[in-house]
């Protein structure tokens, strides 16, 4: 009736395609997550006009990282970047797996831009395994480029450590606030090196404040190692409330 038909579900119409895809998913996912060659195969039984899927796994080998080679460039960047390594969570003793590097490289990344280097993200690791020399074991190489995966050697630009510039905060007038209190949330101070925690905690600060319906912090590089830092405030609707009293 219209009740069902209002609350109900219509059913799935059974594909075989989508099986054999769901298969190549599964198998991927499972590389993904360091199970290589996995065996995905699926049963279909069908049963008064009811289809009834069974995907039968097994799972493929594991390679234990035996070893790890750093290639990183020198200067500035290569000592900060050492300063690091021992945060890693890809370490000797790991299995590999596509996940464990994608991890490390947003965790590293980020470090880095916590240590001056604005603008650096994880597009410019480049990982490769050799399981070949020894039986259940790789050996892990990584690399880290002058140039993103997207962008071609000629790209190529030295990693710089950034300080920070200026530091402009603007805020409506009719926005009645001492601007010491305003000065004192904000933990991004010309002269200091970039750190992307500090940005992020300013933000963080600056919105708990709820004078402030939003919090807009841009920074922009202007010369090779100097950025600058705009913050916008906006002020909230102010609320009140009235209480009245009967007898």
């Amino acid at each position: 009736d219209k009740f069902v038909k209002k609350i109900g579900v219509a059913p799935v119409v059974f594909d075989s395609t989508l099986v054999a895809k769901s298969e190549e998913n599964i198998s991927k996912h499972l590389e993904y997550l360091g199970y290589f060659e996995s065996d995905v195969k699926s049963e279909i039984k069908v049963k008064k006009k009811q289809a009834y899927v069974k995907y039968l796994i097994t799972l493929g080998k594991q390679y234990k990282i035996d070893e790890i080679r750093l290639n990183i460039p020198e200067g500035t960047f290569r000592e900060a970047f050492y300063s690091d390594t021992t945060k890693m969570i890809v370490k000797k003793g790991s299995y590999l797996s596509e996940n464990l590097l994608e991890e490390e490289t947003v965790r590293s990344s980020a470090a880095m831009r916590n240590l001056g280097f604005y603008g650096f993200n994880k597009n410019y690791y480049f990982f490769e395994a050799d399981t070949l020399q020894t039986p259940g074991l790789a050996t892990l190489t990584l690399d880290i480029n002058n140039y993103t995966r997207n962008e071609s050697p000629s790209d190529a630009k030295p990693h710089r450590k950034y300080y920070i510039n200026d530091v402009k905060i603007s805020y409506p007038k009719s926005l009645k606030f001492r601007e010491n209190i305003i000065k004192n949330l904000n933990l991004i101070v010309p002269g200091d090196v970039y750190s992307e925690r500090k940005v992020n905690n300013t933000y963080n600060r600056l919105s708990s404040v709820r004078a402030f319906n939003s919090v807009n912090i841009e920074m922009t590089e202007i010369a090779d190692t100097l950025v600058d830092c705009n913050i916008s405030l906006t002020s909230s609707k102010l609320q009140g409330f009235k209480i009245n009293g009967e007898a």
